[in-house]
């Protein structure tokens, strides 16, 4: 058998075809893209603003909670089981201030965000 330069009959046509219907789809996003945007109204932009708004505090929320509830929770172990260390004591104290600190972050985020939207919006 010998192997002609652009390969078997069948494999140039699966690389044709390959080939058509990446630039057909290529071409064919635009159009779709131009279509089907309506463009959105005053009220729909305001109400995307307000939604990625509290989209935004709600995630910062959850990560001050996945971070300081753990913290909170290690901290109370470590003051409980300190006993006459006072180092463990302290840290063990410190660690429980800091998730008080940081719940009270995430509460003062989400009132600033009623806030904002409030005011603004």
């Amino acid at each position: 058998m010998t192997a002609t330069a652009g390969g078997s009959a069948p494999m140039r046509a699966v690389k044709f075809l390959a080939l058509i219907s990446i630039v057909l789809g290529i071409m064919a996003v635009p159009v779709a893209a131009d279509n089907h945007t309506p463009t959105p109204t005053q009220e729909e932009r305001e109400q995307q603003i307000q939604d990625q708004f509290q989209q935004i505090a709600d995630l910062l929320v959850l990560v001050i909670g996945a971070v300081a509830v753990p913290n909170g929770a290690f901290g109370l172990l470590q003051w409980m089981t300190a006993g006459a260390n006072e180092e463990k004591l302290q840290k063990g104290k410190t660690r429980i201030r800091n998730t008080f600190i940081a719940l009270a972050g995430a509460a003062i985020i989400q009132v600033a965000v009623g806030l904002i939207q409030a005011t603004l919006f």
